[in-house]
């Protein structure tokens, strides 16, 4: 599982400094999630379903994850001008992801 998060970066970016995105994060090869399919980590809606019950079985998969950190940071700053939140990411719900956005920012 993993979903990129992609920035266009030209090499005067990277002259002066400015951190470029991969496709894989360093920290990637250490998640629980590599290998893992991503209907675990992005799954469909369904009806009758309540939302926090969406992302159990990821939920496990992140709570023993040792770049659970990393991985949040990453989502956080991917979704940082952007007001959609996709999956689980460091072991967050979109939700939730949402609500700490908010809380960082004061709002």
């Amino acid at each position: 599982m993993f979903m990129p998060c992609v920035t266009a970066t030209s090499r005067h970016d990277k002259e002066e400094g400015q951190k470029e995105m991969t496709m894989h994060p360093a920290w990637y090869d250490k998640a629980n999630c590599k290998g893992i399919g991503g209907e675990v980590f992005f799954p469909e809606p369904q009806i009758g379903v309540n939302h926090r019950d969406f992302f159990d079985e990821a939920q496990a998969f992140c709570n023993k994850c040792t770049v659970r950190s990393a991985c949040l940071e990453y989502a956080m700053e991917c979704e940082a001008n952007d007001i959609r939140r996709f999956g689980m990411f460091g072991g967050l719900t979109p939700r939730q992801r949402d609500a700490l956005a908010k809380r960082r920012s004061g709002k």
